[in-house]
C-alpha cells in the first residue's frame, strides 16, 4: 500500500503520513526502485498534432508552431521539436538553422 501511494502522492504528503522526512521517504523509495509518477495535466500530443508541428516548424519555426498550436506552451513545444524532428533526419544547412534556434530559445 505505502508503494502504492507514494506513487500516487509523491514524498511530502506520504511523509506527513507516516511521521517521517521527505528524504527518508525518498530514499526508501529509491531503495525499492520505485519511482514517483504524478499526474500530468497536461494532455498527450496526439499524432495529428505531432504532423502539424513537423510541418509548421518547417515553414517558420516557433512563431509558426505556437500559431497551429496555440494551448500548447513553448517549453512543450520545444520538447516535441527534439524528440520528433532528429537532426540526422535533415541536412547541414537545417541542422545549422535547427542550432541557431536553439541558442536563441535558450536565451529566452
Amino acid at each position: 500500500m505505502v508503494i502504492a501511494e507514494y506513487a500516487r502522492l509523491g514524498t511530502s504528503p506520504l511523509a506527513s503520513m507516516l511521521g517521517k522526512t521527505r528524504q527518508a521517504v525518498k530514499w526508501r523509495a529509491w531503495d525499492l526502485r520505485v519511482s514517483h509518477t504524478p499526474e500530468k495535466s497536461a494532455p498527450l500530443w496526439s499524432e495529428d498534432e505531432i504532423r502539424v508541428l513537423k510541418e509548421q516548424w518547417e515553414m517558420g519555426g516557433l512563431p509558426a508552431v505556437r500559431a497551429a498550436l496555440p494551448d500548447r506552451t513553448n517549453q512543450a513545444i520545444k520538447t516535441r521539436v527534439w524528440e520528433h524532428i532528429r537532426p540526422s533526419d535533415r541536412t547541414i544547412a537545417q541542422r545549422r538553422e535547427d542550432r541557431q534556434r536553439h541558442r536563441a530559445y535558450r536565451r529566452t
